[in-house]
């Protein structure tokens, strides 16, 4: 009884110390995903932080080159917290990358939808 109860306790660790492994990939994974802290235009300087309220989060930004001297942004907050809210973020991002602003939305049009 009580060698099976040692194992048990030790799968249980080992099970959580993986978990806890898993997260902190994934932490590292999704911050990755986010563009440079800081960029520079002829015209501005601009940057971007991201601080999620769990180890990973459903928060998005990047920024874009429209055109010589036009910047433009994302911003997005996925609904919930946590690995899914993580898992569609990622979704986004690569969606962008995919298929940037500059490409899709007319300039002058980026503020109407």
């Amino acid at each position: 009884m009580v060698e099976k109860q040692a194992r048990e306790g030790a799968l249980r660790r080992r099970a959580e110390t993986r978990a806890r492994t898993e997260i902190e990939i994934a932490r590292n994974v999704q911050q990755r995903l986010f563009p440079p802290p800081s960029h520079h235009l002829s015209s501005t300087d601009y940057a971007g932080r991201c601080a999620p309220a769990r180890e990973v989060g459903g928060d998005y930004y990047d920024f874009f080159d429209l055109a010589p001297g036009v910047l433009g942004f994302v911003l997005a907050d996925v609904s919930g917290k946590g690995i899914a809210a993580a898992l569609l973020m990622a979704n986004l991002q690569a969606a962008s990358a995919v298929t940037p602003p500059s490409r899709s939305i007319a300039r002058g049009r980026c503020c109407a939808r």
